[in-house]
């Protein structure tokens, strides 16, 4: 039996609608036009974006993200381990702790600086010069073979000026002081030319006597000594200021002085020291009553003949 089928009932055909995106999904594609967004043109390799896309982030880019990833992680185990309950009391303690590590590290730092402190940086200096006393001085530059002569009073106290040149200190040149009054002169004849550079003294008798007595304490000390050239030579006097010491005491000639005879005159003397406990038989006399002066030593510093010592 046959079934009329009504036009109506039929579903709508769409496909002459769609006609155009089908016929547009068969056509091939062309190079300008990519079919799928985001995919890259035949035969070039650059990525969509830009050359920019391939470069790698920084080092800082990469330590801050590892950073952030560590501090996350962190965050995530103090949260795991920790009950929400005591995290700000634990994080509080924490902070407390790394506090107070910080305090006693500056602590022990600063009283290992207090207790031992840098030594000072102390400049080099040169060493000082040796005084005038000690300079050295070689044998074979000490004239010898001098004659003296002086116009002392030939009393009990007197002894000859040769012995001021003798090179032994046992021995010493001792003149009455006339009137009491300084300026007693000695003569000196070397017989020959001689070169002079430097000549020294020791103001006062230097030596102790068999029985102990102290020669020093027993005559005036020579403090002042004035040195005279022949007029020929045209120089003034040098004057050789002992001080009162008890050593070399000694003045250098500046040109050297070339010469056959000299004059020596005590220009000051000075009364000699007391000792400090004298006994009854070694008692020096009081220095008022003493009127001699004495000398153990005068050395002369030079060459023979004209040409000083190189």
């Amino acid at each position: 039996m046959g079934t009329d089928i009504d036009e109506n009932d039929l579903p709508v055909d769409h496909s002459w609608d769609n006609r155009r995106l089908i016929l547009a999904s068969l056509a091939p594609r062309s190079a300008t036009r990519p079919a799928r967004r985001g995919t890259p043109l035949d035969g070039d390799p650059t990525p969509p974006g830009g050359p920019d896309r391939t470069r790698k982030p920084g080092l800082f880019s990469r330590g801050m993200r590892v950073s952030g990833r560590a501090v996350s992680a962190g965050g995530r185990a103090f949260n795991n381990r920790v009950p929400r309950e005591n995290r700000a009391r634990v994080a509080i303690m924490t902070v407390a702790a790394v506090a107070i590590l910080l305090v006693a590290l500056a602590a022990v730092n600063y009283l290992t600086t207090d207790v031992n402190p840098p030594a000072p940086a102390t400049p080099a200096t040169a060493a000082p010069p040796p005084p005038p006393s000690q300079a050295p001085l070689n044998r074979d530059t000490i004239l010898s073979g001098a004659t003296a002569s002086d116009v002392c009073p030939r009393d009990p106290n007197y002894s000859d000026a040769n012995r001021a040149f003798d090179s032994d200190f046992n021995t010493a040149w001792v003149c009455t002081r006339v009137k009491n009054q300084d300026g007693q002169q000695i003569q000196i004849d070397f017989g020959r030319q001689v070169t002079l550079t430097q000549i020294r003294i020791i103001g006062g008798f230097d030596a102790t006597a068999p029985d102990g007595t102290d020669q020093w304490a027993k005559h005036r000390i020579v403090t002042k000594l004035e040195v005279y050239f022949p007029k020929d030579l045209r120089r003034d006097p040098v004057t050789i200021d002992t001080g009162g010491a008890r050593d070399w005491r000694f003045i250098a000639l500046n040109p050297p002085a070339t010469l056959s005879k000299l004059l020596i005159r005590i220009a000051e003397t000075s009364p000699p020291p007391q000792p400090a406990t004298p006994t009854s038989e070694t008692a020096s006399p009081n220095p008022d009553e003493v009127t001699s002066v004495a000398m153990s030593e005068i050395q002369f510093i030079g060459t023979d003949g004209h040409s000083p010592p190189a």
